[in-house]
């Protein structure tokens, strides 16, 4: 077994896995883009570590990846367009990092998508009711966490089944989003 208290070597890391649980381990540096190889992960748990830099593209390629977890670290930069090709994820969940930019549209085409979760960051943008995002907030989507002040969202509140709204008036809140 491999111990790293201040730095993720992909050296410890293996295809095959499905599940990949680094949360909560003071780990820091870059999150190695050879995670992009691990193409059978469905879990990536990664929250409340030290990681900084970009999140990297290659993470595009984990098309069975069904929840990423990435919250509580010192990610900055743009979402990547790449990451509209997980189109299985579930919970994509990156609060509380340093991120900025705009939401990709791309993400609209995240079918199966439960939880959004982006606030706490610095991004900017507006979304519309004719966004690629608000089909996924009608169709599948029950949490889309924005900063209110940063992000204009136009149809987030309009449908009955968002039941916890971070980017409408006082009464919506970002709920109690668990640790997934």
């Amino acid at each position: 077994t491999h111990k790293y208290s201040n730095h993720c070597k992909s050296s410890i890391l293996l295809n095959g896995k499905e599940i990949l649980s680094l949360q909560q381990n003071r780990l820091g540096g870059l999150i190695p883009t050879s995670i992009g190889s691990m193409i059978s992960l469905r879990e990536f748990k990664a929250f409340f570590n030290n990681f900084n830099g970009t999140l990297p593209h290659e993470l595009g390629n984990l098309r069975n990846l069904a929840s990423l977890s990435l919250y509580n670290n010192q990610l900055e930069g743009a979402i990547p367009t790449e990451f509209g090709l997980l189109t299985n994820m579930v919970f994509f969940r990156l609060e509380n990092n340093e991120l900025n930019g705009t939401v990709p549209r791309e993400l609209g085409n995240l079918s199966k998508i439960n939880k959004l979760s982006l606030f706490g960051n610095f991004i900017n943008d507006v979304i519309d009711t004719e966004d690629p995002l608000c089909v996924a907030v009608r169709s599948s989507m029950s949490t889309l966490a924005v900063d209110c002040n940063m992000v204009e969202c136009a149809c987030c509140c309009r449908f009955s089944n968002l039941r916890n709204c971070g980017c409408c008036d006082e009464r919506d809140t970002c709920g109690d989003l668990g640790q997934r």
